[in-house]
């Protein structure tokens, strides 16, 4: 039984943690999460995964655990995207699993613009038999006794869609999405509680800076815009890569600052990270772990014709 949050912190917890979607540091651990239209045209199937560990000092952290699956459908022209995420924190929990379609237009030779449009269903709950509540102490000798709290609700599913488009201009990625759009209704407890909309911004460029006879450095500046509700996030940073080494940094405004590094082969990538916490909380909630796996089966002959979609976005 959890001894130190009580049940208003463990509620508190619930508006806040939950009722805002989690936001992965690397910046392609959860493509078709952020952004299916930036999901990888290079490839005829990608598997990807991921695990990001938040806050661990917290009695336990907020753990999220995230895998996607995407495959191109010639008859239909585009991508079918199968994602799914598992978050928890102790006594909070919560499953979503989505499906989008993406297609691809080609305007020009330099020139590609992708649309994607989805939906899915997640299912949120709260565990009070590990909650403790006021009535439950003593002053002497702590939590002792059973509380005549009775639970109330406690779980929630609903419906969700999202939708966004991507482009490509040259070496220049640009990506705007929206999820949330029904705004669907994810109180726990009594009365309603409509989850926000979550607009997502994106930029990314890709382009070869030095080239000689021992390789390239292979350059990936990239700048993320969140927003939901009254919170919004900024990162940017890049990522460089030699013969598929990758090292990065890069920072969230008045909040982290993010270390990474990882191997992409054209076969498979894998990256790890780890947020420092440079805000008012340093020192007091351990940071974030990061970690991500890319699989990529076989290379899509047809889209590869249309355009090079290359981001820092995809691994």
């Amino acid at each position: 039984m959890i001894k130190k949050p009580l049940a208003f912190i463990c509620m508190f917890c619930v508006k806040v943690v939950f009722a805002q979607d989690p936001v992965f540091t690397l910046p392609g651990s959860a493509t078709a999460y952020s952004n299916a239209a930036l999901i990888d045209y290079n490839t005829v199937s990608t598997f990807k995964t991921a695990y990001r560990l938040q806050w661990p000092k917290l009695d336990g952290g907020w753990n999220q655990y995230y895998s996607e699956y995407s495959h191109y459908v010639h008859p239909i022209r585009g991508y079918i995207t199968a994602y799914g995420m598992y978050e928890n924190n102790y006594a909070l929990s919560r499953q979503s699993y989505y499906l989008n379609y993406t297609s691809n237009i080609r305007v020009s030779k330099l020139v590609s613009i992708r649309a994607f449009f989805g939906g899915g269903y997640f299912f949120k709950k709260v565990d009070w038999s590990v909650l403790s509540f006021g009535d439950m102490i003593d002053p002497r000798r702590g939590f002792i006794y059973m509380s005549n709290d009775v639970p109330r609700g406690g779980s929630v599913g609903n419906v969700d869609f999202n939708a966004g488009l991507g482009a490509k201009i040259s070496f220049v990625t640009l990506a705007v999405s929206a999820s949330h759009l029904t705004q669907p209704d994810e109180s726990l407890v009594k009365g309603k509680s409509p989850l926000p909309m979550h607009f997502t911004a994106q930029i990314g460029l890709d382009y070869d800076f030095l080239v000689s006879r021992q390789g390239k450095l292979k350059v990936l500046p990239f700048f993320m815009f969140n927003q939901q509700g009254a919170i919004s996030t900024f990162q940017y940073g890049s990522v460089f890569e030699v013969k598929g080494i990758r090292v990065g940094i890069a920072s969230r405004r008045n909040d982290a600052i993010h270390i990474m590094a990882g191997y992409n082969h054209k076969f498979f990538g894998i990256n790890i990270g780890y947020d420092y916490t440079n805000s008012e909380l340093q020192g007091l909630t351990g940071g974030a772990f990061e970690t991500n796996f890319v699989l990529k089966m076989g290379k899509n002959v047809r889209e590869l014709q249309k355009s090079q979609f290359d981001s820092p976005f995809l691994y």
